[in-house]
């Protein structure tokens, strides 16, 4: 019978029911007869037997099946009591992982929203630059179309002025003695 049964890391691997009630009635008629030659035979063979006046009944054909039966549903019902336990605490672990990924996802989402608005208003500022750019360049551009029609008629004045002065000062020069 303890043969039926074996452990294996802290679980009880149960043999098939057919096995296990042969196995059960072969071990209970083993214990029982066993029982009852030990019973038979004196315990000290040197003592004589006394015959007492009263009489009582003994029961020896206990039912051993029944008892092994109930000693291996005890078994089972424990395991599964544990294993039951256990499952619990699985299921309150997920539980727990669940709501974490949920909170985890929630911030995640949060992140890529931001994400996303931060993008709008990078592109909405870089087309306003890009806008602001572009005028800028424009007023560059005409400046620059002022400065060439302008520099060649300011250069002609100034050098006209030159002159002017240079024919200033050599007539201040004469009346100077």
């Amino acid at each position: 019978m303890l043969q039926l049964f074996k452990k294996k890391k802290n679980e009880l691997e149960l043999p098939p029911l057919e096995q296990t009630q042969q196995g059960t009635q072969q071990l209970g008629q083993d214990i029982t007869q066993t029982f009852n030659q030990n019973i038979q035979q004196p315990m000290f063979q040197e003592q004589p037997q006394i015959n007492y006046d009263y009489q009582y009944q003994t029961n020896y054909n206990y039912n051993w099946e029944e008892y092994f039966q109930s000693l291996v549903e005890k078994i089972v019902s424990e395991k599964l009591q544990e294993v039951r336990r256990e499952i619990d605490e699985i299921k309150k672990s997920l539980s727990k992982y669940d709501v974490e990924i949920s909170s985890l996802k929630e911030k995640i989402n949060s992140i890529e929203n931001k994400l996303l608005d931060f993008n709008k208003i990078l592109i909405e500022k870089t087309e306003h630059y890009d806008k602001t750019v572009k005028e800028v360049l424009a007023e560059i551009k005409a400046f620059h179309k002022l400065m060439q029609d302008f520099l060649p008629t300011f250069t002609d004045a100034v050098k006209e002025l030159r002159e002017v002065i240079s024919k200033l000062d050599r007539i201040s020069q004469q009346f100077r003695p």
